[in-house]
């Protein structure tokens, strides 16, 4: 795991401490951690040796910047796109690239290299969107005298036939945690984005890790071309797993630590048949006799409270009248607190 976050303006451990929260929820082990605002002096020593060395010069303001290496490549080999010319506006962009800021902190491109070289990155796997990234990486490889390592840049995946945008919150895996999905089915449907098993499995899509990294290894097909997420087919992985586990879905701390310590463990179980998702329970006719106060049963005003805090944004689509009303014919959604957990069932009037 590798922690950009030169740039100590946009880094805080809000944005980073999610990266290690999904990992551990998708079950995705970390071997080691390396934060690169930490290795100042690592990227220190190599620009200092490509300053004495002729590669590098020191800018006004304190800067060093990249002089462009003589035997620099005029192609580079992509795995998944094939052979890249490296253009004039790349070698125009490699000229006077900053590789150590002013402010002493090491640019994205030249950390990168450096840690790619230094921890033995042999294989880069990115988005296409790194490939004007490649040529000036390429050039600090080449300043340093050291072995290219392998490129494959896979298509972008897409959300809707749009761009995935970090703004999108279907681009952040604590939205589907939230959202109460099952983490083997999230990451059964990643495994299936952006490329194709040559040899494929013919019984089922259904695909773990361990078998995914063994396709890869012998027969994965990247693909340059974008991945659409299709979230029915997410949907259909979900009551799949659900299903094989023959467990209830459960989604806890949905209260704050002000609470009680039985609120604390609230969990809400759904009737797989009848729902996919938490989100699905906004929206739907409750029953709450709020005339009688049937002990145990959730209040509107509850309801909102753990709608707001699971992350919700449709709370105000329930109304008041469709909880206090009892007399349809219609099966409906009961939600009791039962000693430490909000059960929700379905049941008939």
């Amino acid at each position: 795991m590798r922690i950009d976050d030169t740039d100590l303006s946009r880094s805080s451990d809000e944005y980073i401490q999610p990266i290690f929260d999904t990992f551990n929820w998708l079950g995705l082990d970390i071997d080691e951690v390396h934060y690169q605002s930490r290795r100042k002096s690592v990227y220190l020593d190599y620009a200092n040796a490509l300053l004495a060395n002729g590669h590098a010069q020191l800018e006004h303001n304190g800067a060093i910047s990249l002089v462009r290496p003589l035997d620099m490549p005029s192609v580079w080999h992509d795995e998944v796109i094939g052979d890249v010319k490296i253009t004039d506006s790349d070698l125009d962009q490699v000229s006077g690239l900053i590789l150590i800021k002013a402010d002493g902190m090491p640019t994205y491109n030249f950390a990168s290299a450096i840690d790619d070289y230094k921890l033995g990155i042999n294989y880069i796997i990115r988005g296409s969107d790194h490939i004007s990234n490649t040529a000036k990486q390429i050039s600090v490889w080449a300043a340093l005298g050291v072995k290219l390592p392998m490129f494959a840049h896979v298509g972008l995946i897409h959300f809707q036939k749009k761009k995935l945008s970090k703004r999108d919150g279907a681009a952040s895996m604590l939205h589907y945690m939230n959202a109460g999905y099952d983490p083997d089915a999230v990451l059964n449907f990643m495994l299936r984005l952006g490329w194709g098993p040559t040899v494929d499995d013919k019984t089922t899509k259904i695909i773990n890790k361990e078998r995914a990294l063994e396709l890869f290894i012998t027969g994965g097909n990247m693909r340059s071309a974008s991945s659409n997420m299709d979230l029915n087919i997410l949907e259909a992985y979900d009551r799949k797993y659900k299903a094989q586990k023959n467990v209830w879905r459960t989604r806890d701390k949905l209260l704050n630590d002000n609470t009680s310590y039985a609120q604390q463990q609230t969990m809400t179980e759904l009737t797989p048949n009848h729902l996919l998702n938490l989100d699905d329970i906004v929206g739907l006719q409750y029953v709450d006799k709020t005339s009688k106060h049937e002990p145990g049963v959730i209040s509107y005003e509850e309801l909102v409270v753990l709608a707001k805090r699971a992350g919700y944004t449709r709370v105000g689509v329930i109304t008041k009248h469709s909880l206090i009303t009892a007399d349809y014919d219609t099966t409906r959604l009961r939600i009791m607190i039962n000693d430490d957990k909000i059960i929700v069932k379905y049941y008939s009037s």
